[in-house]
């Protein structure tokens, strides 16, 4: 009586949980994952558990369907255990230096289910059918009962190496878990006609959905940290935009005023001085124009790699060119490019705006070398 009490109950809960979990949007992880497995593992559990009852008491007790069904009843119950487990090894060695561990123990505890599995479907059952009590038992419900007690000693072990989590909420289910099978192989041993194993891992279930990384919670916060991210990144860039267009307008400014002295001055020497002086400024907006169609381009993500032929030697003549009337008094300059240098292939604009930048107060050198090999 009791039992059916327990199936129709915690059928009706674990349908819900399924209805609510897979309606909303959840954060891929490996935690939801195993969540994902676990509780459709369960609703198919309780669904065997159904049809079993039905068969015993209406059916032939003895046929081989009511036998397929009631080894597909505890290989679920395996299953369950088997992926419970994975879901520890994930809580415990999450991060990824621990990866080589977990593989190692998801391997042993994938070739557990396969022996289970084999030993399940092998050893014999015997089905108990008396008026209102139904149950099974045998050698097959044995190997299943020590390796629940083998994945039970996992949990264990597995806990008492992350010792420093143990007041994380996400430990909760693996406690309730152990407690709810102590107390069922206790009930299962006065009265094993009273089969809450399904129950069990409803409980866990629920327990879990609200002590892992919640997915509805889990999501708000991905959401609130990626506008956090937007805000800032966005932040940054109308900052830098608008101290570039400071630093665009003052050369502006300074182009505009040294054209007007210089339209009717008549000293070669100021001219050239000044003829200079706007090189400089027209190297600085150049160069303010550059980062404000970098940061652009950084923005969006669609930084293009223009790839083409050049010399670098004609490249180079350039940048001497452009850079020795801008050394300060003091400062070496030095380039040393290898002759007979073949074309080269790549970016020539991106390579050059990065030879633009480069400054140093006391010694600037260039230096190009040639693997032959």
């Amino acid at each position: 009586m009791w039992s059916i009490v327990y199936l129709i109950t915690g059928a009706i809960f674990i349908a819900l949980l399924n209805i609510v979990f897979f309606s909303k949007k959840k954060i891929d992880s490996e935690e939801i994952r195993c969540f994902k497995v676990l509780i459709v593992a369960n609703l198919i559990e309780y669904a065997s558990e159904g049809i079993l009852h039905l068969l015993f008491r209406f059916g032939n007790v003895d046929s081989i369907f009511t036998t397929i069904i009631s080894k597909l009843y505890l290989i679920l119950i395996l299953f369950w255990g088997m992926f419970f487990t994975l879901y520890v090894t994930v809580l415990c060695f999450k991060s990824n230096k621990y990866i080589k561990i977990r593989n190692t123990l998801r391997t042993l505890i994938g070739i557990s289910f396969v022996v289970g599995f084999v030993l399940i479907i092998v050893l014999p059952e015997v089905k108990f059918h008396e008026a209102n009590i139904v149950y099974i038992y045998g050698a097959s419900v044995d190997s299943l009962k020590v390796f629940s007690f083998s994945y039970i000693l996992i949990w264990a072990i597995l806990v008492l190496c992350s010792r420093d989590k143990w007041r994380n909420k996400v430990y909760v289910p693996i406690y309730i878990n152990v407690l709810l099978l102590i107390i069922g192989g206790v009930v299962q041993g006065i009265d094993p006609s009273i089969l809450i194993s399904s129950v069990t891992t409803t409980i866990v279930c629920y327990t879990m959905y609200f002590t892992i990384e919640n997915p509805d919670v889990k999501m708000l916060n991905e959401l609130y940290r990626n506008k956090e991210l937007m805000e800032q990144n966005y932040e940054d860039k109308y900052n830098f935009l608008f101290e570039m267009t400071q630093e665009a307008r003052n050369p502006l400014v300074n182009i505009n005023s040294l054209t007007l002295a210089l339209r009717n001055e008549e000293n070669p020497k100021v001219i050239k001085d000044g003829l200079l002086s706007l090189n400089n400024m027209v190297r600085q907006l150049d160069f303010s124009i550059n980062n404000i169609l970098n940061i652009s381009s950084l923005d969006v993500q669609k930084i293009k790699i223009i790839n083409s032929k050049y010399e670098l030697d004609k490249l180079c003549n350039e940048i001497v060119t452009r850079i020795k009337p801008e050394v300060k008094k003091g400062v070496d300059f030095e380039l040393s490019v290898p002759k007979q240098l073949p074309v080269l292939f790549g970016d020539y604009m991106k390579l050059r705006q990065i030879l633009y930048s480069f400054s140093h107060p006391y010694y600037i050198k260039l230096l190009f070398l040639l693997n032959t090999s």
